[in-house]
């Protein structure tokens, strides 16, 4: 076995996912090869190292923080094509709106009181004729 073999074999050794005679010839190698040897050991250390960490809990919310996201997702997904644009048009509407209403409303009661005062005199000078 060369070193590379033995090299890529060192996790799953360790994870107990090798075969009996990968196990026999990555034994054999280890006993024969010294730098293979040290880093199997480094790996092993790491790897006994993190086992005494532990796991580290996770949030409380994180469930609902993921589904969450993931449902702006699916929504953000689903939405048609111009939707933003569609919304942006409509507020500039909106926005829009109100001062025309606001001006129409106005030129309607400026335009009536006008016509009123304008039209009383006639209607007082046809009173006049008999």
């Amino acid at each position: 076995m060369k070193c590379n073999q033995a090299e890529s074999m060192f996790s799953p050794y360790l994870d107990g996912a090798v075969t009996g005679t990968e196990m026999l010839a990555l034994t054999r190698h280890l006993d024969s090869c010294a730098h293979c040897q040290r880093k199997y050991v480094s790996l092993r250390q790491s790897q006994q190292l993190l086992t005494k960490v532990g796991r580290r809990k996770a949030p409380e919310d994180l469930s609902l923080k993921l589904r969450l996201a993931i449902s702006r997702e699916v929504a953000q997904s689903r939405r048609p094509r111009f939707h933003d644009f569609r919304i942006r048009v409509e507020n500039a509407i909106q926005a829009f709106m109100v001062p025309a209403t606001a001006g129409l409303a106005t030129a309607v009661v400026i335009f009536g009181f006008l016509m009123g005062f304008l039209a009383l005199p006639l209607q007082a000078d046809n009173s006049d004729v008999p």
